[in-house]
């Protein structure tokens, strides 16, 4: 049956930095094209109770199951929004059976598309068998035809009053729910099981989305949008997303890739170490810019009470291998440009110098330069290889500077990029409609 659906809106806030809108309430329910629901009944697998009022939940074992599937058009939401709750309820409108066990409903998101006016125990739809032959068929102990993870339950007793039950709000259930309204997941719609093993001769009736006597009471998902923070902080840290070594102009052709150090050294002759790092960016949502970066060195030991080290922070222009790169080389297959890394031609202008002394601790790298540089390899018109931490050479002594590295046991220490995130302020005319 076909009816006018309802999405009721709630607006709790308007024109935040970047959005015309605030949190919103949005409810779907309703059978015209976007609720679909029917329950399936083992004794009769070939049977489709699509049109039914009623969707019926009983567990026995044998051919007295029954179980219900039940599938919401989800709303297109902005790039600049997200689901931050789901909740789905069911009307329990009466029962039959003389049973006094308490069972417990599972709500699991289907895996196959199927068509309310043809969906069966046995069939998804006229042309396709659900997989495994039946609904409820499983390889082993892992299911078909709906996934594993639990979306939410409801515990049933013949003793319950009636009214509305509840599957959620479970983060499994809105961050499912978030990916389906954003296209990122399949929307196949929902199944509500449990084991086949109850042995009390109970069933369970809910409103169906065919019920039309009071509307209000046929199923709902209520759903929380609320726009995403005009700023977000993301750290980038650890040997996964990080590649490093330092570079040793004593020994040209050594790789320092699994060190735990990155050691800096600006003596002028045949002593001279530098780093390189280079940080896997996270994917960028639409919209979001780099409005602040921040790198990060923990200085562990080294340097001379009377002594200060000044280090550039350069924008590395030749890709690199982490457990290859060396002084004079940048893989196993290729030299730096001018045969070894000093060469001026490997590396771009200074984006921030920071000088080091004998002070252990968080050596920290921040300019409007270097977040420039970020948001461009995010906006694709420079390549990101990563940073040159050059120590120069122009130093007598012979004074070492040691840092943390991404191998370094002390996951804590290890080298971080913290980025912040942003939309930009809004342009143009806001239009309020009332």
């Amino acid at each position: 049956m076909r009816m006018t659906e309802k999405i009721t809106i709630c607006l709790l806030g308007l024109a935040i930095a970047g959005f015309a809108y605030g949190d919103r309430i949005v409810t779907l329910q309703g059978s015209a094209a976007n609720v679909q629901d029917a329950y399936l009944r083992a004794y009769k697998p070939t049977i489709n109770y699509g049109d039914s009022t009623t969707l019926r939940l009983d567990g026995r074992y044998g051919t007295s199951t029954y179980w219900s599937c039940i599938k919401f058009e989800m709303p297109t939401i902005s790039a600049h929004e997200y689901v931050s709750n789901a909740v789905m309820q069911v009307y329990y409108n009466s029962y039959s059976g003389t049973g006094t066990d308490t069972t417990t409903w599972n709500m699991n998101q289907l895996l196959t598309p199927w068509v309310e006016s043809e969906v069966t125990w046995n069939s998804a739809n006229n042309s396709t068998v659900w997989t495994g032959g039946t609904i409820d068929a499983k390889t082993v102990d892992t299911p078909n035809n709906y996934a594993t993870a639990l979306l939410g339950s409801i515990s049933m007793n013949i003793t319950d009053a009636y009214g509305w039950k509840s599957f959620g709000s479970t983060v499994a259930l809105t961050t499912l729910v978030d990916e389906m309204c954003k296209n990122t997941a399949d929307n196949n719609g929902f199944i509500i099981n449990r084991a086949r093993d109850y042995t009390d001769n109970n069933y369970y009736n809910f409103y169906s989305s065919d019920y039309t006597d009071d509307t209000t009471l046929q199923p709902k998902l209520i759903l929380t949008i609320v726009p995403e923070p005009t700023t977000i902080t993301v750290v980038i840290q650890g040997s996964v997303d990080t590649q490093d070594s330092y570079l040793r102009n004593y020994h040209v052709d050594s790789n320092y890739g699994t060190s735990e150090t990155i050691t800096l050294n600006d003596r002028m002759t045949s002593n001279v170490q530098w780093g390189v790092i280079k940080f896997d960016l996270p994917t960028l949502a639409p919209g979001r810019y780099v409005s602040d970066a921040v790198l990060e060195l923990n200085q562990t030991s080294g340097g001379a009470v009377a002594e200060t080290l000044t280090v550039d922070l350069n924008q590395l222009l030749t890709p690199w291998v982490e457990n290859e790169v060396t002084w004079n080389s940048a893989d196993s297959a290729n030299a730096w440009n001018g045969g070894s890394i000093d060469d001026s031609s490997n590396y771009g202008d200074s984006l921030v110098a920071v000088t080091m002394d004998d002070t252990t601790g968080w050596k920290i790298f921040s300019s409007t330069e270097l977040t420039m540089l970020i948001d461009k390899m995010y906006q694709g018109t420079t390549n990101n290889y990563g940073f040159l931490i050059n120590a120069g050479k122009s130093y007598e002594d012979d004074t070492y500077y040691y840092f943390a590295s991404s191998d370094n046991t002390t996951t804590t220490i290890q080298p971080k990029l913290t980025l912040t995130l942003a939309y930009p302020p809004p342009t143009g005319t806001l239009l309020i409609i009332q």
